[in-house]
């Protein structure tokens, strides 16, 4: 992964900062949400904090993201793991979908019941990686989130979060809709 600058980053919201990055062979919307100790009515002071707060934390920022780059096969493998997600996906689609194939709009047709590795190519989405920043008190705290979902929508809407705490802690929070 390249080194992040603060120009890397747009800021969408008076709360909401993203970066977009490639993870899992697909672009990944990576999603900032800052709290901080600032009064929200002068937007200009306001803003300004927030891009303090990532400068002054892009070391840790990159170094969280590596740490996502280098574990990604650990990360899929615990929500594998914990979160049924295949039998999910294999119940969902054989109960919506009562054909043997289906049809993905790139053209890749997909035998049902879908099999692991096929599941994992061309069905299994990282939605959006979300880091949780909460720069309040003169301390800094980052939890990370990541939301797992099915391309083209195929599992209406259902998805997975797991979540990783400061000490690179993995765990799976399941199905969240």
């Amino acid at each position: 992964m390249r080194r992040l600058e603060t120009k890397d980053f747009i800021i969408k919201a008076i709360d909401e900062i993203t970066y977009l990055t490639e993870m899992w062979k697909h672009s990944v919307n990576i999603v900032f949400n800052i709290e901080i100790d600032e009064d929200e009515g002068n937007e200009e002071v306001y803003m300004n904090k927030l891009t303090q707060v990532i400068e002054e934390n892009l070391p840790e920022i990159q170094e969280r993201l590596e740490w996502i780059e280098a574990n990604q096969d650990k990360l899929i493998e615990c929500l594998l793991s914990e979160g049924n997600v295949l039998t999910t996906v294999r119940n969902y689609m054989g109960n919506h979908h009562k054909q043997e194939y289906i049809q993905m709009e790139n053209g890749v047709r997909l035998k049902l019941p879908i099999s692991l590795e096929d599941f994992l190519a061309y069905v299994l989405h990282c939605d959006e990686i979300g880091f949780g920043i909460s720069a309040t008190d003169d301390e800094v705290k980052m939890e990370i989130s990541m939301f797992f979902t099915a391309r083209e929508n195929l599992l209406g809407g259902h998805m997975w979060e797991i979540v990783v705490s400061g000490n690179n802690e993995i765990r799976s929070l399941g199905c969240c809709q």
